[in-house]
C-alpha cells in the first residue's frame, strides 16, 4: 500500500511590509481553522473594547490635560504677536478666500480693520498721506515675515499635540492589543506564528483610527463577519479589518486520513487555483491575499490525486 506523510494546513494572511507579497503560514494539522477563528474573535473584541477605553473618563481626562497644555502655548504666541503688532496700529483678523477663512494683518486706522489692498486707494482718494501709506506697508510686509515664523510655530504644536495624542492612544490601546497577541502566541508557538502576530500588533497599533468606531457602526447585520455581507465590489472598500483575515486554503481534523481527490477536469486552475477578483464603481478589478484559492493539487497534498 502507497505511503504518504499527513499534509499540514496552509493559509495566506497579509503581508504587512509587502502586499503584494501574501505570507503563507504553515500550521501543525488541525490547526488552520482555529486559528482563523481566533484572530477574528480578537479582532472583534478589540473592536468592541478599544472604543469604550477611548470613550472612558480616565482616557479623556488625560487627554484633555494634554490639550489644554497646547492649547495654551499656542495662545501665548498668538496673543504675543497680537499684542507687538497692536502697538504700531495693527490687528489680526481673518480673510474669506473662497469657503476658507485665513488669517490676516490688517492696519487700523479710525479704529477699522482696513485690508492692505485698500491702501492705494484711501491714497488717491486724499483721505490717507502717502509717507503714512509707505509706512503702513513696510510695517506689513514686516508683520508678515514675523507672523510667518509664528505660523510655523503653531503647525509645528499641532504636529506636536497630534503625536501626543496619537502615544497616548497606543498606550491605553496597547493593554488589550498585547494581550491579544500573547494569548494567540501561547496557543501557536510557530516562530513563523510569532512573526506575524507581532506584525499584526504593530498595525493594530499604528492604524487605530478603525477601531475608534463602535462595531455595528458599519457591519451588515448580526452574526456576520468582516466583509461577509459586502458585495465583492466594495469589500475591500468599506472593510478596513480585511487585512486582519486569515484565508484557509488547505485544513484537516486530527482524525482526517490521507485524501483521495478525483479530478474530472484537470484545467490550470482546477488543478494549481484561481485568484478571484474584485471590482470597484470604476470596472477596475484588484485582488489581495483573501482572493487567493487552492486546486486539486493542494487539497491532495499528503495523499493522493486521480486525473481523468
Amino acid at each position: 500500500r502507497p505511503q504518504s506523510t499527513p499534509a499540514p494546513d496552509r493559509c495566506y494572511v497579509n503581508n504587512f511590509k509587502n502586499v503584494d507579497r501574501p505570507r503563507l503560514l504553515t500550521l501543525p494539522r488541525g490547526q488552520a481553522n482555529g486559528f482563523k477563528k481566533d484572530m477574528q474573535s480578537g479582532i472583534e473584541f478589540l473592536r468592541r473594547r478599544i472604543p469604550q477605553v477611548f470613550e472612558g473618563e480616565p482616557f479623556q481626562r488625560q487627554k484633555s490635560r494634554i490639550v489644554d497644555r497646547y492649547t495654551a502655548r499656542e495662545k501665548e504666541l498668538m496673543d504675543d504677536f497680537t499684542r507687538r503688532i497692536a502697538k504700531e496700529q495693527f490687528a489680526l483678523g481673518h480673510m474669506q478666500v473662497g469657503a476658507v477663512a485665513l488669517p490676516e494683518i490688517f492696519p487700523l486706522l479710525d479704529g477699522q480693520m482696513v485690508p492692505i489692498e485698500d491702501i492705494p486707494k484711501l491714497v488717491h482718494e486724499g483721505k490717507l498721506d502717502s509717507n503714512v501709506a509707505q509706512d503702513l506697508e513696510r510695517k506689513y510686509e514686516q508683520f508678515r515675515q514675523e507672523f510667518t515664523v509664528v505660523y510655523r510655530k503653531t503647525l509645528t504644536l499641532s504636529r506636536e499635540l497630534g503625536s501626543e495624542l496619537s502615544y497616548l492612544e497606543q498606550e491605553a490601546a496597547s493593554v488589550l492589543v498585547d494581550g491579544f497577541i500573547e494569548e494567540l502566541k501561547e496557543k501557536y508557538s510557530a516562530p513563523q506564528i510569532s512573526e506575524y502576530l507581532e506584525e499584526v500588533r504593530h498595525s493594530i497599533l499604528d492604524n487605530l483610527e478603525p477601531f475608534k468606531e463602535r462595531e455595528g457602526e458599519e457591519e451588515a447585520g448580526p452574526g456576520v463577519s468582516p466583509g461577509e455581507g459586502l458585495p465583492k465590489s466594495s469589500m475591500s472598500e468599506k472593510d478596513p479589518f480585511r487585512i486582519y483575515g486569515v484565508n484557509v486554503l488547505l485544513a484537516h481534523n486530527q482524525e482526517d486520513s490521507s485524501p483521495v481527490i478525483f479530478e474530472t477536469t484537470p484545467s490550470h486552475p482546477n488543478l494549481f487555483g484561481t485568484i478571484q477578483r474584485s471590482y470597484d464603481s470604476r470596472g477596475v478589478w484588484t485582488s489581495d491575499f483573501m482572493d487567493l484559492r487552492g486546486g486539486s493539487v493542494l487539497r491532495a497534498d499528503g495523499g493522493f490525486l486521480i486525473m481523468y
